[in-house]
């Protein structure tokens, strides 16, 4: 165990609980601590805010990946370089702050201050970030900005400053990709489909803002995000309100639906002209422990593959002369499949070797609570001839719907696809459409307590649509 602390009075002034530069540069006296555990692990790195500290940190999250040390490093700077210009602006407010008073000792510790925050603006070359943040998948993007999130809270913890997630904006084009980095969709963080009301006192504090899957933005998509930060942050002349964005994502991956991909619009100036710095991770961890594969991946994203590269690949098709058989694929295989029809006959395949397994064929024997089946009620069809009218389906009518249509033949009016008869059970992996309290869903996921009585209760509240509840 080692540990190092100098004691040191209050980071905050007592009369002013706004950060200001005193509280910064007093915080960067302190020495830098790292703690071990008994095999040798670091649990925790103390932080200060300077660029030594910030290298030091990066050196150990990031060992010998470069590339992801770099990245890490101008990331958090512009964060740092915004937590400054916040400092700079409430201490010019702050009358009794005494920094204002031209005493020697005190001019000293304001230019050392100074040379701090030079220190660390000369990173990111003491402008605004607008960063593009590129790599394959599995190079590690998600981590460096799951690390930046990391210590941008334990430096604001250092400081007493509130940090909430509007400190540093995290978000996602799409729904399953702010999920995966505990973040939020830009469009609901932004107000793309709602006139902005109440923003701009939540984002009064906003020093970082990272938006992933930039891919699957289109110009327009980009143009509203400029115009929207703009209107929240009420700085209509700087890009994105001035604060430090980071787009995150792979143009090799999927493109806006219906859209065309930003690096093909020469004329979209929010992109081509305003980026002025690019990170590009190279080294892939994801394949560490299978590089052959990896490789070939890698040759699919970039040059095509080969006829021999195709012919591994379609060695690995389930029910092919040479592929695997059903009975050798192991319990928890990710399937790739064509059709959402095939992707039901899969899912309901593993859901009657999962009842196979676990129930008893004894009509005495009560069944088990993990599984259940929600049935959807107040099945109609629609009389032919006429406009709106339908009449209930007879029993018989409702159990061939049941055992035989599946989510991939059932829609609204909305387009929207309904499974008639949806099959939970415990391990089975669910994909929820909205993302609602994302922070702690995914502290229930890790503790395993998500209940599925409570997730019924949620999904009929929120649906209100009537259904009928079974045990299997």
């Amino acid at each position: 165990m080692i540990t190092e602390q100098h004691e040191i009075t209050s980071i905050r002034n007592e009369r002013d609980d706004r950060l200001n530069v005193r509280a910064l540069n007093e915080l960067a006296i302190k020495c830098v601590r790292r703690i071990f555990d008994k095999k040798g692990h670091i649990v925790d790195i103390e932080v200060n805010g300077t660029l030594k500290n910030v290298c030091h940190f990066a050196d150990i999250y990031f060992c010998k990946d470069v590339d992801q040390k770099t990245s890490f490093q101008i990331i958090i700077c512009a964060f740092i370089d915004q937590l400054y210009k916040e400092a700079e602006k409430n201490t010019k407010e702050s009358v009794e702050d005494e920094w204002v008073n031209d005493h020697p000792r005190k001019s000293t510790k304001r230019r050392r201050c100074d040379t701090l925050q030079h220190q660390i603006g000369k990173v990111v070359n003491n402008k605004q970030l607008i960063g593009f943040l590129s790599g394959a998948g599995g190079t590690g993007k998600s981590h460096v900005i799951k690390t930046v999130c990391r210590y941008a809270q334990k430096l604001c913890e250092e400081l007493r400053v509130k940090f909430d997630k509007r400190s540093i904006v995290v978000t996602a084009l799409t729904g399953a990709a702010a999920v995966s980095i505990n973040g939020e969709t830009t469009a609901k963080a932004f107000a793309f489909k709602r006139e902005v009301r109440n923003e701009l006192e939540e984002f009064k504090n906003a020093y970082l803002v990272i938006v992933d899957e930039v891919s699957f933005a289109s110009v327009a998509d980009l143009q509203l995000l400029d115009e929207k930060m703009k209107e929240i942050l009420d700085r209509p002349v700087e890009p994105f309100g001035g604060v430090p964005i980071v787009f995150s994502g792979d143009f090799t991956q999927l493109s806006p639906v219906g859209g065309v991909p930003l690096y093909k619009c020469d004329d979209c100036v929010t992109w081509k002209q305003l980026i002025n710095v690019f990170m590009e991770l190279k080294v892939n961890h994801r394949f560490e422990k299978d590089p052959g594969w990896g490789k070939l991946l890698e040759r699919f994203r970039d040059t095509g593959p080969t006829t021999d590269e195709v012919a591994v690949i379609n060695s690995r098709v389930v029910g092919s002369h040479k592929g695997p058989l059903e009975k050798n694929i192991p319990p928890d295989a990710v399937y790739a499949t064509k059709t959402n029809v095939d992707r039901m006959a899969i899912n309901d395949a593993i859901f009657v070797k999962h009842l196979e397994k676990t129930h008893s064929t004894d009509a005495n024997v009560q069944p088990l609570m993990h599984t259940l089946c929600i049935k959807a009620g107040n099945l109609r069809f629609h009389v032919r001839g006429t406009r709106k009218e339908y009449h209930a389906m007879e029993k018989k009518a409702q159990d061939i719907i049941y055992a035989s249509v599946g989510e991939a033949h059932v829609q609204d009016k909305t387009k929207k696809y309904h499974d008639p008869l949806l099959k939970l059970y415990h391990g089975r992996p669910l994909c929820i459409n909205q993302n609602e309290d994302v922070k702690n869903t995914m502290q229930w996921r890790k503790r395993h307590r998500i209940s599925f009585m409570h997730l019924w209760e949620k999904l009929m509240y929120k649906t209100k649509q009537r259904s009928t509840m079974i045990r299997c």
